[in-house]
């Protein structure tokens, strides 16, 4: 099992494997995580220690078109080269660019699978709003099984 992972906006790889630690700890040794590196240099997100390593990235700084499709086309570029991916594991950020990614993906090419099986995004902000278009074109494609897992403090 190959999954791809996308870290969370102003942290970076390593970053995303300390918070995936006891995740990482449980899963079957032989699955293989590929953390993908963001690639817009910013300063690092609240609550990371001070004493963490940078440097300090994110998919995009200003939201807007350039940086967007520079990030769109780094995750294409990360499913052509070092593909393929069972699933996808996305945080924050990261989970709403794979996440638009993958609409890009259904609406590109409507009569192709999505290159994963599965993905877990969990988020802590709205980074894309999905137009009702985006969101008709997958919900007619696919129909998503979610599962919604939270920890005691929400």
């Amino acid at each position: 099992m190959r999954i791809l992972c996308l870290p969370g906006y102003r942290t970076n790889p390593d970053i995303m494997k300390r918070q995936m630690s006891l995740l990482l700890q449980i899963c079957d040794p032989s699955w293989e995580f590929y953390f993908l590196e963001a690639k817009v240099p910013c300063r690092p997100a609240p609550g990371i220690p001070k004493n963490a390593p940078g440097p300090f990235l994110c998919w995009t700084e200003d939201f807007g078109p350039t940086e967007n499709r520079a990030a769109l086309d780094l995750i294409h570029h990360t499913f052509q080269t070092q593909g393929p991916f069972d699933g996808v594991f996305g945080f924050s950020q990261g989970a709403s660019m794979v996440a638009a990614y993958l609409l890009e993906q259904a609406a590109l090419h409507p009569a192709q699978n999505l290159p994963v099986k599965f993905g877990i995004l969990r988020r802590r902000r709205r980074y894309l709003r999905p137009t009702r278009l985006m969101l008709r074109l997958y919900t007619a494609r696919y129909q998503p099984r979610t599962c919604s897992v939270s920890s005691p403090r929400g």
